[in-house]
């Protein structure tokens, strides 16, 4: 079983089964979607056959009858600024390549994120609304985590990993069908708490849009089938008011196989507690 933390506001996505899929600018980590990209191999292979060039050009004029030493001389600080303006001129280029490429991934695809681990104490208090909020628990091997995507592969439930540094990728291998996910499931290792699992999305016309952030970005919602649901966590804080919303919802959707769970606050130890909720007549 997979999660995801909400706060108790997005009862409609319960309510709906509609959940949002997240451009990667609008994630609250400001390092997303910047991958160190590295054009090493594409730039020094440039480099060398332009160096290449250039000495041919200045060997054929040097070689001629009558040439001057001061001739010589200019001919070869010639050939030296405009190896540098070449390479000026690549980095420059190199850099509106990446730079229109992150734009259009952030433009085009979505990330739903999810976890491993129902029981975060932080994930509870930052994503669950301080323990006011609810958690969904999902059929990992649900149809809806594994559709044919926009890379004509199936989309699979993707594990972030966590490091210290940035792994380069070579701006040759953006074309590699497994670029999103290496560029969009890497992650610091401060955030290794949250045990994240993504899943992408494209944006195609039957994306729903229902308005804009308070960033500014578009809030595109996918309905997903409500068997995907089996369980629901309702936190050790919450109002009465969202467990019989919560109650509600399931009973008009039919959906009484999903298992009802209240968290409750360990007595002994620094952790939550879940225990089958008691329906009262």
């Amino acid at each position: 079983m997979i999660y995801k933390y909400f706060h108790p506001d997005r009862i409609d996505v319960l309510e709906n089964l509609k959940i949002r899929f997240t451009q990667p600018n609008a994630l609250n980590d400001p390092f997303e979607c910047k991958p160190l990209i590295s054009a090493k191999n594409v730039s020094n292979s440039l480099l060398q056959r332009a160096e290449i060039k250039f000495t041919q050009m200045f060997d054929e004029f040097i070689s001629q009858e009558g040439i001057k030493e001061s001739e010589k001389f200019e001919a070869e600080q010639i050939v030296r600024n405009e190896q540098l303006k070449m390479k000026a001129r690549f980095e420059k280029s190199y850099s509106e390549i990446t730079k229109n490429f992150f734009e259009l991934m952030n433009e085009t695809i979505g990330v739903l994120s999810l976890t491993k681990d129902q029981k975060n104490l932080l994930m509870w208090a930052h994503y669950g609304d301080e323990h006011r909020g609810f958690v969904l628990g999902f059929d990992e091997n649900n149809i809806f985590f594994h559709l044919p995507s926009f890379i004509e592969e199936y989309t699979e439930i993707h594990e972030i990993v966590y490091t210290r540094e940035k792994k380069a990728i070579e701006i040759n291998d953006i074309h590699q069908t497994d670029i999103y996910s290496r560029m969009l499931c890497t992650k610091s290792v401060e955030w290794e708490y949250e045990k994240e699992l993504r899943v992408f999305r494209l944006f195609d016309d039957e994306v729903i849009e229902i308005g804009t952030d308070f960033g500014g970005y578009p809030i595109f919602l996918f309905d997903f089938p409500k068997q995907m649901i089996i369980e629901v966590i309702i936190g050790a804080r919450a109002d009465e008011s969202l467990v019989k919303s919560i109650i509600n919802i399931l009973d008009q959707h039919s959906m009484n196989w999903v298992k009802i769970l209240r968290a409750h606050v360990s007595d002994r130890h620094y952790c939550l507690d879940f225990t089958p909720h008691i329906f009262h007549t």
